[in-house]
């Protein structure tokens, strides 16, 4: 059995290829950022429960929080299926616009409005990358009435009872 080809990807030796569940996870699409991408394609198969409800949602938030372009590629649904996909390709913008889209139905989809220079101009605007406060985004300790790492409030019965964050400080 041989191996399928590695994905296209100039300047990378171990390229991503992000799939449907990677667009949940926005660490990867950072990094993918962070090399100078201006668009992700994520091929995807959302069901009918997720499809609703997060599908589009999280093509847009993938698009905003890295400033590029975001394409989604389903398969149309097939009722004679076992698994019914939600369908709805979409190209999303830079700043979250749904700039073309399909519904359930085969469709083909096809937008003049991708236009890569887009992405230079909204991350000249709203300059996030240089902007991130690095700095504090770590590790929580929780503190509390009682000694037990589980429940810092002393209790081991899962609720919470008045613990508090504490962001350890270093230099300070």
């Amino acid at each position: 059995m041989s191996a399928a080809p590695p994905p296209v990807a100039r300047g990378h030796e171990h390229p991503l290829t992000p799939d449907s569940y990677d667009i949940r996870f926005p660490q990867l699409a950072m990094l993918m950022r962070e090399q100078g991408c201006k668009m992700l394609i994520y091929p995807g198969a959302f069901n009918l429960t997720t499809g609703p409800a997060h599908w589009e949602l999280l093509q847009r938030a993938r698009a905003v929080d890295n400033q590029l372009f975001v394409a989604t590629c389903s398969p149309a649904r097939n009722p004679d299926s076992s698994y019914k996909a939600w369908g709805h390709s979409t190209l999303a913008s830079p700043w979250g616009e749904v700039l073309a889209t399909t519904e359930h139905g085969a469709a083909v989809l096809v937008s003049d409005a991708l236009d890569l220079q887009h992405c230079d101009r909204v991350r000249t605007q709203v300059p996030v990358s240089k902007q991130a406060r690095t700095d504090l985004y770590r590790p929580v300790e929780w503190i509390g009435a009682g000694s037990s790492k589980a429940d810092p409030g002393g209790n081991d019965d899962g609720e919470d009872h008045g613990k508090r964050p504490r962001v350890a400080a270093s230099g300070v």
